[in-house]
């Protein structure tokens, strides 16, 4: 029955994430103008995401942090028409697992309904005009394909070493 919650938990928040993409524009979110941001450090987390996940989850658990950069980069990674569609569906979905497995670790006891660190984490990357185009047009790319989803688990996530 975990299986069932497991991919009934993953397939909503895909729907949510895929769905919400009117993102409204406001002066908070409106801070480049560009598609590309710099990432200085080369991490592969564009500096403006960066700052926002570790003022976000800067008390966090460091696993959560890492999820979150994860899914940034595969956020980001979604933006670039040049890869195949099913490539960056596959990251985004692999991350999205990741994340979910990592707040169930972290959060046990948190009401699985109640977590949306995803859905910021969408809005930190995708926070400009241009970048909610982009994120609009990998939507609709995906639109009536069949994808695979796979249960929420640590075995996705890059930062764990035990696989």
């Amino acid at each position: 029955m975990q299986w069932f919650s497991d991919l009934l938990t993953i397939l909503i928040s895909m729907f949510i994430m895929r769905s919400c993409t009117a993102l409204t524009p406001t002066p908070k979110n409106m801070q480049t103008s560009s598609i590309q941001a710099i990432d200085i450090n080369r991490n592969g987390v564009w500096d403006d995401v960066e700052q926002k996940i570790e003022e976000k989850w800067r008390n966090e658990h460091p696993d959560m942090r890492k999820a979150a950069f994860e899914g940034a980069i595969a956020l980001q990674n979604s933006l670039d028409p040049s890869v195949d569609i099913e490539k960056r569906d596959k990251a985004m979905t692999e991350a999205l697992a990741c994340m979910l497995a990592t707040e169930r670790a972290q959060h046990p006891d948190e009401d699985e309904w109640k977590r949306n660190r995803s859905l910021e984490l969408r809005d930190m990357v995708i926070s400009n005009p241009a970048r909610q185009k982009l994120y609009i047009k990998y939507n609709a790319a995906l639109s009536g394909k069949m994808i695979p989803i796979p249960s929420s688990s640590l075995f996705y996530c890059k930062y764990n070493n035990h696989k």
